[in-house]
């Protein structure tokens, strides 16, 4: 694979409970069962999985570190900021959405939220 064929992809666990929440949502806007009407699910989900992959990349390293209450208290600031701002947003643009691209967000779940592959047999 060439260098620009590389694909890079970022990864976080998701609970059990989340990823199947993602499925279930990305199955019902594919079928039409979720809509514009009901973007508020769509949003919330987002902001859930946004708010679990920051604490995957933020608050547990910085747990690990062992950094200070003050840091660990600016990144939890952080995170809760993003995800307000988040909520915000796409309460805006989710309902706004026709129902051909509100389908289309199915995919980008599909894409963030991948099921894990079993592990490889050592050879």
């Amino acid at each position: 694979m060439t260098p620009a064929m590389t694909q890079y992809h970022l990864n976080a666990p998701l609970s059990a409970e989340l990823g199947a929440r993602a499925a279930a949502i990305s199955a019902g806007l594919r079928s039409g069962k979720i809509g514009p009407d009901k973007s508020d699910e769509v949003s919330e989900l987002i902001v859930d999985l946004t708010d679990f992959t920051m604490r995957y990349f933020f608050a547990r390293p910085a747990e690990v570190f062992k950094l200070g209450l003050a840091s660990r208290g600016m990144i939890d600031l952080g995170i809760r900021s993003t995800g307000k701002t988040i909520r915000m947003a796409l309460r805006q643009v989710l309902p706004r959405l026709t129902p051909e691209q509100f389908k289309q967000v199915a995919d980008y779940l599909e894409e963030a939220v991948l099921t894990a592959r079993p592990p490889r047999k050592p050879t």
